[in-house]
């Protein structure tokens, strides 16, 4: 306790066998990866308001392939203040330091990991009118990407890819019985690049709605969640691209099968940003199941599944990525806690713009210090 504040510090420590760093489909090459992982938050202790900061570092070290070496970090703060009982004002504040993923299919294949920065600032309210209550949030995300050495010398320009995106969002909810409500909510978007156009001579630059109708509701509290559906389209300024638009839709489902054993559901298809060949974009419909029991009062175990089709617009390009994870948590005292992860993944893609196939095993043990 740091007078009206709590201060939580944690530090992890990790050693990770991956047997294909590179996510490539022949040649694969394996490594050890060392990860720490310390964090500082430090979160306002009110009867009314919110006020929290938060620090943390994920770096990792690869004992023979230290091109792939990282040190990801971010800055943020977010608060909530409380006007009334039934008004509040919310915002925050961030900045990242980040890589790309090998597996990412906008990464470019560079000597080393595509380096990036994302800083976000969001600002909203919220009011409840008897059972209706209206929220409304606008948010701005900045991406400057680096540049990488080529593996055949020089570097591989990035700077099409920086750009700034901002949203607007208005949230309707009205309570139909408590523990149900209905809402509807509408959200604009305007992606603006940079650069006039990128590699390809195009210009990325473009707009984009979303409006769905859907449900949150409390089943006693042991299955709660929410599910939604409705349109979404994205249009470009660029006459070489079409427009995107379709059937959006999306959902999470928690259930407390016992009082031991806990299941996520979570289901969303969306449109995502690319930059490979002259695709538009591209279609993201991801399904994600978790499951944790309680074997011991402090030993969990956990196991998860997900599904990921990404299906490009404006090329001949569909990706099917698997991703399957089993493991275990002991915490020895409320200090101390170790852990045991096994991750599989894999990437199918297809079609005459096909990217790199692969399959991926990772074991990760774990070491987790907090006060």
């Amino acid at each position: 306790r740091l007078g009206s504040f709590l201060l939580f510090p944690s530090i992890g420590l990790g050693m990770e066998f991956d047997d294909n760093i590179y996510r490539t489909e022949n040649d694969r090459e394996s490594d050890f990866v060392a990860h720490v992982a310390p964090e500082l938050r430090l979160v306002s202790d009110w009867n009314n308001h919110e006020l929290e900061l938060r620090a943390n570092l994920e770096a990792g070290r690869y004992f023979d392939n230290t091109s792939e070496d990282y040190a990801d970090w971010g800055l943020e703060t977010n608060g909530r203040v409380d006007v009334s009982r039934s008004t509040q004002v919310f915002g925050g504040l961030q900045y990242e330091g980040l890589h790309e993923d090998r597996g990412s299919p906008d990464g470019a294949v560079g000597v080393e990991p595509t380096e990036f920065d994302r800083a976000t600032a969001s600002i909203g309210a919220s009011h409840r009118f008897n059972r209706i209550t209206v929220t409304g949030e606008g948010r701005f995300v900045q991406l400057d990407f680096d540049d990488v050495r080529a593996g055949g010398g020089g570097h591989i320009n990035n700077d099409d890819r920086d750009r700034d995106v901002w949203i607007a969002a208005a949230q309707a909810n009205y309570e139909i019985v408590p523990a149900y409500q209905a809402f509807v909510r509408a959200v604009y978007n305007v992606r603006d690049y940079r650069l006039g156009t990128d590699d390809f001579g195009i210009d990325r630059d473009s707009d984009g709605i979303e409006v769905v109708v859907g449900t949150e509701f409390d089943l006693t509290g042991v299955t709660f969640g929410n599910v939604f559906a409705g349109y979404r389209s994205q249009w470009y300024q660029d006459d070489s691209l079409d427009s995107i638009d379709g059937f959006a839709f999306g959902g999470q489902l928690t259930s407390n099968f016992t009082p031991i054993t806990t299941g996520q559901l979570t289901v969303r298809r969306q449109i995502e940003e690319t930059s490979v060949n002259t695709a538009e974009g591209f279609w993201s419909t991801s399904v994600r199941a978790t499951l944790d029991h309680e074997l011991l009062r402090n030993l969990v175990l956990r196991g998860g599944l997900a599904y990921y089709l990404q299906e490009y617009e404006g090329i001949d390009r569909d990706d099917d990525v698997f991703l399957a994870t089993a493991g275990a948590l002991w915490q020895a005292n409320r200090h101390l806690g170790f852990g045991a992860t096994y991750t599989f993944e894999s990437r199918d893609s297809h079609g005459q713009a096909a990217g790199t196939e692969y399959d991926d095993n990772r074991v990760m043990l774990r070491v987790t210090g907090r006060l």
